[in-house]
């Protein structure tokens, strides 16, 4: 179920969907899902290989900015599977961080169970990571309002921003 990343962290999509280079309108390549064990937000030893890659490539292009979407499957309350995917999510910048990434880079989208399989598949407890030229502020705009994120948290002028959409999270408690 794990993706071993290349040098520019291309993958096949375990999804199925392909991943095609736009201005935010589609996922951005490189791009790459890391898969998480279930109710984990540790890193798995693929994980941390997926997103050395991911490291290596960022500290080369300084022009590209990382988007980190946090997932979770169906097991489990809504709000424990935001507040899941938020964990899996701060763990990859975490380890991105500590490997030289500057943290005003990263963007992290958070949608908990919001798009997981309803009869349950393990590919839903993951992150998807990808980079793009695109602003921060641009990013976290386009997770919350076109991708329908339930939170998303930046950085832009040094000033540490988390926009959270609680509705959403009630929206997906009432399925």
């Amino acid at each position: 179920l794990t993706a071993a990343a290349g040098p520019d962290f291309k993958t096949r999509s375990p999804r199925g969907e392909e991943l095609s280079a736009s201005q935010g309108t589609k996922n951005f390549l490189p791009s790459d899902d890391v898969i998480f064990a279930l109710d984990s937000s540790v890193l798995t030893e693929a994980g941390k290989t997926q997103l050395a890659a991911v490291a290596r490539t960022l500290v080369k292009r300084p022009d590209l900015f990382l988007v980190i979407e946090g997932y979770a499957d169906h097991i489990g309350a809504a709000s424990y599977n935001v507040d899941l995917a938020t964990r899996r999510a701060a763990a990859a910048k975490q380890f991105l961080a500590q490997r030289g990434v500057r943290t005003y880079r990263i963007v992290t989208g958070v949608f908990g169970e919001a798009v997981a399989d309803p009869a349950g598949n393990p590919l839903d407890r993951r992150i998807v990571v990808y980079a793009t030229p695109r602003r921060t502020t641009d990013l976290a705009s386009y997770l919350l309002d076109t991708k329908q994120a339930v939170s998303a948290t930046w950085t832009a002028n040094a000033v540490l921003h988390i926009d959270v959409r609680s509705d959403r999270v009630n929206r997906i408690s009432r399925r």
